[in-house]
């Protein structure tokens, strides 16, 4: 079964490819380090097909288990994603977004290419809106 067709679960997070190029992703409590290895292997094959958006419901999640932040800050690959977008985002989650990106910059010396392309919004409506204007080619200005 390809990536398209499928739906995922790490720990008690779920994972959902909605064609042609969004992974919608429902994280529900706290993310530990195992759950972030397959995080990574989970993004790596849907990228296989291609590049996608990162649709984040974040409005369960409970933060980042700081063993899980180090694997992520060194095994994310900014070229698996088109952007990201989370929705019911709390201010602790927009800095640990900010946090990853600028730790992901900081570990390759370089500017990621997914900066100014990660956005909150509000709702999934929002986001989905975003999302549209940014496979458009649209830019996107931050709220």
């Amino acid at each position: 079964m390809s990536p398209r067709t499928r739906e995922w679960r790490i720990g008690g997070h779920r994972f959902r490819h909605e064609p042609p190029d969004v992974l919608r992703a429902d994280f529900q409590g706290r993310l530990y380090e195992q759950e972030a290895i397959q995080l990574m292997h989970l993004y790596e094959e849907v990228s296989r097909v291609e590049p996608f958006f990162l649709l984040v419901d974040v409005g369960e999640a409970e933060g980042i288990d700081p063993d899980a932040q180090r694997y992520l800050n060194d095994h994310m690959s900014p070229t698996w994603m088109r952007g990201i977008v989370y929705f019911h985002a709390r201010l602790v989650h927009r800095a640990v977004a900010a946090g990853l990106l600028l730790a992901s910059e900081m570990a390759r010396a370089e500017v990621s290419p997914l900066r100014g392309k990660v956005h909150f919004a509000a709702t999934e409506q929002d986001a989905r809106a975003l999302i549209a204007r940014m496979r458009a080619g649209e830019d996107v200005l931050p709220p």
